[in-house]
């Protein structure tokens, strides 16, 4: 459930929820809810920014009759102050096509030449390719690999026909099909993945941006951040003190992502006194 509209001025590395966040969500939520929550139903919490662009001062908003900006949505805005260069800010990671399809737009708009249709559109995301076959396979994969067809159903909806990637690597260490954590579809696969195909390079990378055990586990992880460090180690090239510090490092990360459930419940405002009856002036 979410979100807040709450302005930040922290680590933006590291944004975090606050118990007044926790609260509000918890309270709008049980407006509609027939069964309300409370603090001790949530499993997990996690924050993140969204860049707003203000509007420009009304001195800078025409120039030669003309907004210096062109507001391509409510999520992001790109801006050409001079031929030759185009920005854009605002948006988020979700319409990352949107964006930079708008933006290359707006640079070619000057352009002698005409320049072909952004095509990003029709282009399937990664996974997508091929993802009826492989989903139709999934009993014969289980077979080959030795997993259960519900293991791969989990990677199969995880990462499309890129699943077969994940299955390769348990392919070659059948170890690497085993639970990362218990009570949770994870294979250890995934982190092995996650380092050799998708870039991560930490325990937090892994536990909070890939499998999400941040906030799907009631420990936030922590038990699984030892396997993740063991596995992770020898494809990075850890020593036992790196190993250490990673783990040391996360357990920290989830502490602070996770202060606002173990925080006091913010006390309701105060009603706010009565002004005072007005005098009426004497006759």
């Amino acid at each position: 459930m979410g979100t807040t509209d709450t302005d930040w001025s922290g680590d933006r590395a590291e944004p975090t929820a606050t118990a007044e966040d926790v609260e509000y969500i918890l309270a709008e939520a049980n407006r509609v809810l027939a069964k309300p929550l409370a603090r001790s139903d949530v499993l997990g919490i996690y924050a993140g920014l969204r860049p707003l662009v203000a509007e420009p001062p009304p001195e800078k908003q025409a120039v030669n009759g003309e907004k210096p900006t062109t507001k391509l949505s409510r999520e992001h805005v790109v801006d050409t102050p001079l031929p030759g260069l185009a920005s854009i800010a605002g948006g988020k990671f979700t319409t990352y096509r949107l964006m930079a399809r708008d933006v290359v737009d707006a640079a070619v708009a000057g352009f002698a030449e005409d320049v072909a249709d952004s095509v990003t559109g029709q282009l399937p995301l990664l996974g997508a390719d091929g993802l009826p076959a492989v989903r139709a396979s999934a009993r014969r994969l289980a077979a080959d690999y030795g997993l259960a067809v519900a293991a791969v159903d989990h990677l199969i909806d995880r990462y499309g026909a890129a699943a077969i990637e994940v299955l390769d690597l348990n392919g070659a260490d059948r170890s690497l099909g085993q639970p990362l954590a218990a009570g949770h579809p994870y294979l250890r696969a995934e982190v092995a993945h996650a380092v050799t195909h998708e870039g991560a390079l930490h325990v937090e990378d892994v536990l909070a941006r890939r499998v999400r055990l941040l906030i799907e586990s009631p420990d936030a992880g922590v038990s699984a951040a030892p396997a993740v460090a063991a596995l992770m180690a020898p494809l990075l090239g850890w020593n036992r003190r790196r190993k250490a510090a990673e783990i040391r490092d996360y357990e920290a990360f989830a502490a602070a992502s996770t202060a606002a459930l173990r925080a006091p419940a913010p006390l309701p405002a105060p009603a706010p006194e009565p002004a005072p009856e007005a005098l009426s002036p004497a006759v």
